[in-house]
């Protein structure tokens, strides 16, 4: 119970850490253009949200007690605690947590192998160290690692190539690293409406 109590003692202290970060970047950066500074500053969040959390901070206070008025009389014993004996909220919490993680985990396997079957089935090009795949399926372009997937059944050609030169932009600067990044502090805070925003 202690283990629980400190693990979502931990989780609490992520979830404020990770509310400031995006309450600073949605005051002060939001509508800013400096989208190198404004990705560092996303990404640093996550990380900064995961590690300062895990650190306490303990500082040592000295205190008189008389131990005659805190201890109970010889002979007499404490009552027991009626909640020890009932429904360990802590572990149903506990459950509840993993559940969510479980589920949001099955639903980012399915959406890879989705991708992945979308990749395999469409037509494959390379250009450039980037692979382009064209498939009728796709209702809007995409790109993730190294692939840019869309359909150009009704793109005309200067629709085309800007899709094409965007999600390009996308994979060279491997934005793919932002998206992994913001899934796995989805998948741990599945529950926390600010993740979804961040």
């Amino acid at each position: 119970i202690i283990a629980m109590e400190a693990f979502f003692t931990y989780l609490i202290k992520s979830i404020i850490c990770l509310i400031l970060f995006l309450a600073v970047y949605v005051v002060f950066f939001r509508r800013t253009t400096f989208i190198v500074f404004n990705r560092i500053y996303l990404l640093f969040g996550f990380l900064v949200s995961l590690i300062l959390p895990a650190y306490t901070f303990t500082y040592d206070v000295m205190l008189n007690v008389d131990m005659a008025n805190i201890l109970p009389p010889a002979g007499q014993t404490q009552a027991e605690n009626p909640v020890a004996a009932g429904t360990n909220w802590w572990q149903v919490v506990l459950m509840i947590y993993i559940a969510g993680i479980a589920l949001l985990t099955l639903r980012n396997i399915l959406a890879y192998i989705k991708i992945a079957r979308l990749i395999r089935s469409g037509i494959r090009y390379n250009s450039d160290g980037i692979k382009l795949v064209n498939n009728e399926n796709i209702k809007s372009p995409f790109s993730v690692l190294n692939y840019v997937i869309l359909n150009t059944k009704e793109l005309s050609v200067t629709e085309k190539e800007l899709i094409i030169k965007h999600e390009v932009t996308h994979v060279k600067q491997k934005h793919w690293i932002d998206l992994i990044c913001g899934q796995c502090m989805l998948v741990l805070q599945w529950f926390n409406p600010f993740v979804w925003l961040y």
